[in-house]
């Protein structure tokens, strides 16, 4: 099952990833937008943190981070 959850979120991310790459070629990728593509990423790395500080697995990890790709996802495809 892990397998699943981990292979749906890379290809949640490379959609995350396309939108993007399209924002930034069209000239329309707000700066707060850049700020938050870094930003999210070390948020979710410390919240990894403590799901494993915590003995939650990695299960629960990859879970976290798919809510977080479905969030842009839903943000990016409505702004473009």
């Amino acid at each position: 099952m892990i397998v699943f959850s981990f292979m749906t979120l890379l290809a949640e991310a490379s959609r995350v990833i396309d939108l993007r790459l399209r924002l930034l070629s069209e000239g329309q990728a707000s700066p707060d937008e850049m700020l938050l593509m870094v930003t999210e990423k070390i948020e979710a790395m410390q919240h990894a943190g403590w799901i494993l500080l915590r003995g939650g697995d990695a299960g629960l990890v990859i879970d976290n981070y798919r809510r977080i790709v479905a969030a842009n996802v839903k943000r990016l495809s409505i702004d473009h």
